[in-house]
Formats: C-alpha cells, structure tokens, sequence
C-alpha cells in the first residue's frame, strides 16, 4: 500500500472514531466512510469466506488420500493370494499325480508284506514301551525301598563305625582281652570276695608284662558283664556294682563261655527261676530220675537245653549215661549233627545242644577230680537282687496290676532285644554276602535290606518304650522299697548264721512265707509298723533254730546292718 493510501486510511480511522459504532460496521457505512475502508472491508470478507469453504475441502482430500491408501494395500493382498493359489494348484496336481499311481493284482502281495513289516515293527515298538515301563517300575520301586534301606543302614553304620574306631584307637584292647578271659577260666568258681580281690590282679600281671594299658580299664571303668556284653543287653540288667556277682554268673551260664559242663550251687532255687524265664522251651528232670536217659535222648535230637536237678557230685562223673557227653563238650560246637554215646547206645546229636545242672550240696563235699572236670558256680543272690525280688513279691501280693505291668515289660524287653540281635545278625550277614556286588540292582534284595532295616527300627522303638515304662515302674518301687530293704538285710543275716552253721540255714522259700505274712493286709502306704512287723517275725524265727550261745551273734548281726 502507497504513503497517499497509508493516510488515507489512517484519515478514515480517526473519522471513524467520532462516529457511533454501537450498532457494529456495515457496507453502508463504510461506502459513506471512505472508498479504502470499504475494499478494506470487502477483503477482510473475501478471506473469511474462503477459509469456510477450504477446510471441507482440505477434509475431503485427506479422506480421498486415506482411499487411496487402502485400495492400493488390498490390491496388493489381492495379488499374494493369486500367486498363494496359483503354486498351490500346481504342486496339488504334482502331488495327487505322485500318490495316485495305478495299482494292479500283481501289487497285492508287496502291499500284504509291508503291512506285515509294519505289523511287526509295531508289535516291536510296543513290546520295547512295554519292558521300559517295566523297567522304569522296577527302578522306581528300587529307588522307593533302596532310600529306605540307606537311611535305616545309616545309624547303623554309625554305631559300627563308632565300635570299630573305639578297638582301633584304643591299644588296650587286648589287655582288656586277655584279663577277661583269664577271669572267666580261674575266677568264675570263685566267690565274690576272692574275684573282687583276684580279678584286679589279672590287670596289673598284664600292665607289668609289656601289654598296653587300656583307656577303659576292666574292673574300674568297665564291668566284667559290660565289658563282655553287648550295650542293649547290658541295659537289660540291672548294673548296680553289687549285682555283678549275679550277673557275672548268669552271663556264664547263658553264653557258654567255657570248654566244660557248668554245675549250678544253687540252694535257694534262685537260678532255676531266673533260667526259666530266660531259656525258651527248657526241659527239666532229676538226676536220679529213671526218665534221664529218654528226656536226654529226646533234647539231643531236637536241640532243647536240659536241666539236670539235684545231681550228686560222687556219682556224676560215673554215670554211664552222662560220662561220653561230660567229656566230650567240645564236639557240641561242631557245625553238623554226629553220634554220641549215651549209656550203650549211640544218639543222633544236633549242635548246639545245651545242658546245665544244679546241686544244692557245698562246695566242700565235692572232690578234686569232680571241681577239675566241670565248672562249678555259687549261684548266690547279692543283696540288691534280693531287694529286688522283695519288690516285686511286695508288689505281687498287694499291687497286682503293678506286678502284671512289670512281668510283661519284662518280657517284652527280653523278647525285644533277641530280636535286635537276630535282625542285626541277620544284616551283617547279608551285607557280608553282597560284598561286591551292587544290591541296588536287584528288586528282590532291595526289599529285603529295607523290610529288615524297617523291622530293625521297629525294634529299638518298641525296647525305648520298654526303658520307659521300666523307668516308671522303678520309681513306683520308690513307694514300698523300705520293706524291701529290711527283708534283704534280714536275709543276708540268716545267710551270716548259717555259714557258720548248716544248720541255722533258712531256705528262701521259707523267708518268702514269713514275708508275706508281715505285708499282706496292709494298707496302701508303707509306714514304720509293717517293717518292724517284718523284723520281729523273721529274727523270731531265727532265734527258734539258733542255739542259746549264738543267740548273742544274731542280734548283733542284726543291730549292726539295721
């Protein structure tokens, strides 16, 4: 725009302004205004009416652009799938060309045998899945019964690994060896005084001629019966130090440990009870009981343990029945059956046969030659097994039920630790056969390993729940131990009397009436009257066989221990 319009304009604008615009700009207005304000006005409209009519447009091109796109991109789809169909019609023509050829009857016997081929690379196929299956079962189940087996064989291991590294590291092993069996073959006729004296000797022998000294030494740390004892059955007996007398017998009798017959001194029956509850299916007769020599016969042949009673020492040796197998104990450790003479005739013998006899005659009135062929034992009572038999009897008469618990936890834990030992043995014996080889390969010994470990961990269940309830028991003995005690130390002053006289003997069962007539009736509490009861009626018992001047002893005897 010129200078001349640019004042023109600017003329317009100032006139403008004196001029009433309340009613807005219209073409009259501006005509009458100014010519430059009036096409200043139609240009302002010209571009408001284009920009109404451009923006549809704009739209509309923008819209046809987007068409355009899609149109292009379906003609391409359009173009694949032509040329999709196109290869796919002629490899289908190709492909139903190849698989439609013309078969004729000369064909049928080459189809027949491949079916047959087929056939049987089927039935192959399956019986291969089929022993796979198989083995995989067999596998699983051998892997289910193999974990068992090794955890139960571990605790095992472990105690055995435990014994074997106790014997290698400890070099006094052999001390202890050679101490007890020493004591085994001198002491065991011995009485309890002279085997507390004479059995520490054997050790200091040892030690003084060159053979190591044990960490555990016998006598001091370890008890004859421990010591020779498997820890289970150990724990079976009671380990109190006065019973060892007791127990060291008992384990003789019952483990054989010497080459020659054992002859009992028993006067009280006390071992006679104790064996029977020990010794299964044991067979009794007397030495002069014209029976003898069928009941031998019998037990010879099936193996049953005989107990000869009340055998006399000067006829014993001269039997004619008895002489070949008293002389001959050696040949019972054979491993097969042989012949035995038995009087004038020969009897089928199976190993293993067991006899044991018993006398109530002193050991004084036996002969050199008799003391030299057997081995002869007093079995004697000390005083706490006597104590504990009172307990028992106490509880026999006035706690029956407590009596009944205690009989059969008895026998539960003897039946319990002969099967530990029988299943221990038993896997020993199976590990030591499998030597070699990998037992896990086989279902069969799989099984059997872990049935075994399972019933051996059975077993050491059942014996901890019998140390339990024996535990409990003990403590229940707690309530009624006084009497006991009095009645033991009654009886070993009726023992006192008679050693110094045979006469003054009292028999065991005689003490056990007298006891009985001191506690039955009681009440359920032992108090002061029934021990005193007890005391008067045993010591005047005693007094009715004593004479005069010994009287004064018994008394004493008994003033001092009570």
């Amino acid at each position: 725009m010129s200078h001349r319009n640019s004042k023109i304009q600017l003329t317009g604008v100032k006139q403008l302004k004196h001029q009433d615009t309340s009613s807005g700009i219209t073409f009259a207005s501006a005509k009458h205004a100014s010519a430059d304000a009036a096409v200043l006005m139609a240009y302002v409209i010209a571009i408001l009416d284009y920009h109404r009519c451009y923006v549809p447009y704009q739209n509309n091109n923008i819209q046809l652009a987007t068409l355009h796109e899609k149109v292009n991109k379906l003609d391409l789809e359009m173009q694949e799938r032509k040329l999709k169909l196109e290869m796919n019609s002629g490899l289908g023509v190709d492909k139903e060309d190849q698989q439609e050829p013309i078969l004729t009857d000369e064909d049928l016997p080459r189809l027949e045998q491949e079916l047959i081929d087929l056939q049987t690379q089927f039935e192959t196929a399956v019986i291969a899945k089929h022993k796979v299956d198989q083995r995989r079962a067999a596998m699983k189940e051998i892997l289910q019964h193999g974990e068992l087996a090794v955890q139960g064989l571990a605790n095992l291991r472990k105690k055995w690994t435990g014994q074997v590294a106790d014997m290698e590291s400890d070099p006094g092993l052999v001390t202890n060896c050679v101490v007890a069996a020493a004591f085994i073959v001198y002491c065991f006729p011995l009485k309890r005084s002279l085997r507390m004296e004479i059995g520490p000797s054997f050790l200091n022998s040892a030690q003084k001629h060159g053979l190591p000294t044990p960490s555990k030494q016998l006598f001091q740390d370890w008890s004859v019966v421990s010591f020779l004892t498997e820890k289970n059955i150990a724990a079976w007996y009671r380990k109190q130090e006065d019973c060892s007398i007791f127990l060291q017998n008992a384990h003789l009798v019952l483990n054989q440990c010497t080459d020659q017959w054992v002859v009992m001194i028993d006067r009280h029956r006390f071992a006679l009870s104790w064996f029977q509850n020990r010794k299964k299916g044991v067979q009794l007769v007397k030495h002069r009981n014209p029976s003898l020599r069928k009941v031998l016969e019998r037990c010879l042949n099936d193996g049953s343990p005989l107990v000869i009673l009340d055998i006399q020492p000067q006829l014993l040796l001269s039997d004619p029945i008895l002489s070949s197998i008293l002389h001959n104990k050696d040949k019972f450790h054979s491993l097969h059956s042989f012949k035995i003479a038995v009087g004038e005739k020969e009897v089928e013998c199976v190993p293993g046969f067991e006899l044991y006899m018993m006398t109530t005659v002193p050991i004084e009135r036996m002969t050199h030659e008799f003391l030299s062929s057997l081995i002869v034992i007093h079995f004697v009572p000390c005083f706490n097994t006597v104590q504990n038999m009172l307990c028992d009897r106490y509880a026999q008469l006035d706690r029956q039920a407590v009596h009944q618990v205690k009989t059969q936890t008895n026998k539960d834990a003897s039946a319990a630790i002969d099967i530990l030992k029988s299943l221990e043995n038993k896997l020993l014996t199976s590990l030591a056969a499998a030597q070699g080889q990998d037992v896990l390969d086989n279902v069969t010994e799989t099984k059997r390993f872990s049935a075994l470990v399972e019933e051996y961990d059975q077993a050491v269940e059942r014996l901890d729940e019998v140390w339990d309830r024996q535990k409990e028991l003990y403590q229940q003995q707690e309530d009624y131990k006084d009497v006991a005690c009095r009645g033991a130390v009654l009886f070993d002053v009726a023992q006192c009397m008679a050693s110094m006289n045979p006469l003054y003997q009292i028999s065991w069962k005689n003490f056990v009436a007298l006891y009985d007539v001191a506690v039955q009736g009681t009440e359920k509490t032992i108090d002061k009257s029934i021990v005193d009861r007890l005391t008067r009626l045993v010591l005047s018992s005693l007094l009715q066989g004593v004479r005069e001047e010994d009287q004064l002893f018994l008394e004493l005897s008994l003033a001092i221990q009570v």
